[in-house]
């Protein structure tokens, strides 16, 4: 994560609109989120 913010700093920034915070989040869990999706699908 570029900058050094905790889940909760996010997830408020993102409630607030803010596209830094929505950007941060995004990359912090595109690989989380993209494992649990592969594992759903054939691929």
């Amino acid at each position: 994560m570029p900058e050094k913010l905790n889940l909760k700093q996010l997830i408020e920034g993102c409630i607030k609109q803010k596209r830094a915070s929505q950007k941060d989040l995004y990359k912090a869990l595109y690989s989380y989120a993209l494992g649990i999706c592969m594992r759903y699908t054939d691929s």
